[in-house]
């Protein structure tokens, strides 16, 4: 079989920004610049810890997220014109948190354990789900950790399904697949989504009630799954985009254009010494933003928006659009053709 190597970034929803002022504790804070001159920026004038989001109007505005005061001081000094947005995720990320220690609080130890599909899962929520699952349906799923710990002593967790799940070896010619979410700690739709979509897959593959139970059962029987619903938990934990050592794991690997990162985190390592243990001919990474299926490549020897293809272009256009035909509002996107883009171009 020839191997076909993928990756497709997947945006599910859009972050609340709202226009306030720094507040006096400094926590990972969200721009929106342009320069005073009104001319297309440089980029490569900012500084490494500053993290490019977005670009509009044809290179004239970005947004960015800093980590340090002292880069809105900087923009400033550049000749940018900094407005400073409201972000969220800090205050939903401690919420969350404290709604979960009172779940747990008042469950009832004798009663067997429940998904629930209406709150947010932080990372001992996710843990238990996981280590449910894998109990209950062990003949199907796999549950492990994959390198070191990180320094904050949670783990980058995965659960397998297969339907030879326990043997050393796939069968002949069966696709290994992956799924990952959570790279950006403050995108959790796509970790919340990946935690519902074990769980419809596992219970779909026994309930023959289930409208999909053939499709189930065919895609666990002939495939290997993995799927790791949250590559950045400590991030999820802080509400913020960055891990604990407030760097952004996105652009944390070995680029074809921007060369290699100065320092590579626990997280990243992790994920490298994974992949290259395995034979994954397909990779999706769901991201939180915009409604869009989006593929390689993402950049440019030129840093410029324009359409930059892969050897196998042809084939990620048709992964995306078979993505997207399953969602409405993708599909028809105004701002996304056919609900796909080119990570380049975009």
């Amino acid at each position: 079989m020839k191997r076909i190597i993928s990756l497709l970034l997947v945006s599910l929803c859009a972050a609340c920004l709202v226009s306030s002022a720094v507040g006096e504790s400094f926590e990972e804070t969200i721009v929106r610049v342009s320069l005073r001159n009104n001319k297309r920026i440089d980029f490569s004038s900012l500084p490494e810890e500053v993290i490019l989001d977005h670009v509009y109007g044809n290179g004239t505005e970005a947004v960015l997220y800093l980590v340090d005061r002292e880069h809105i001081a900087l923009l400033e000094d550049l000749d940018f014109n900094v407005e400073v947005l409201v972000n969220e995720a800090p205050l939903r990320a401690r919420e969350t948190a404290l709604e979960s220690d009172r779940r747990r609080q008042a469950r009832d130890p004798r009663q067997d354990y429940q998904f629930r599909f209406d709150v947010y899962h932080n990372y001992v929520d996710l843990v238990e789900f996981l280590t449910e699952i894998n109990q209950q349906y062990p003949e199907i799923t796999k549950l492990y950790t994959i390198g070191s710990a990180l320094p904050s002593g949670r783990e980058n967790w995965v659960l397998e399904m297969s339907d030879n799940i326990n043997e050393d070896f796939n069968e002949p010619g069966e696709p290994e697949l992956n799924y990952v979410s959570n790279i950006h700690g403050d995108e959790t739709v796509g970790r919340e989504l990946a935690l519902r979509f074990i769980h419809y897959m596992v219970t779909g593959y026994y309930d023959e009630a289930n409208s999909d139970h053939s499709r189930i059962r065919k895609l666990i029987n002939e495939n290997t799954i993995a799927v790791m619903p949250s590559f950045n938990p400590d991030g999820f934990e802080r509400g913020s985009r960055t891990n604990s050592n407030y760097v952004d794991l996105n652009r944390n690997f070995l680029d074809q254009f921007r060369g290699a990162p100065r320092v590579q985190q626990p997280e990243a390592l992790n994920m490298v010494e994974w992949l290259d243990s395995r034979k994954f001919i397909t990779s999706i990474s769901f991201h939180g933003g915009a409604i869009v299926a989006n593929y390689p490549y993402d950049g440019n020897s030129d840093n410029r928006n324009v359409l930059t293809p892969t050897p196998d272009h042809t084939t990620m256009q048709y992964l995306c659009r078979t993505y997207a035909a399953s969602n409405s509002d993708m599909l028809n996107s105004r701002e996304f053709p056919g609900g796909i883009v080119n990570g380049a171009e975009w």
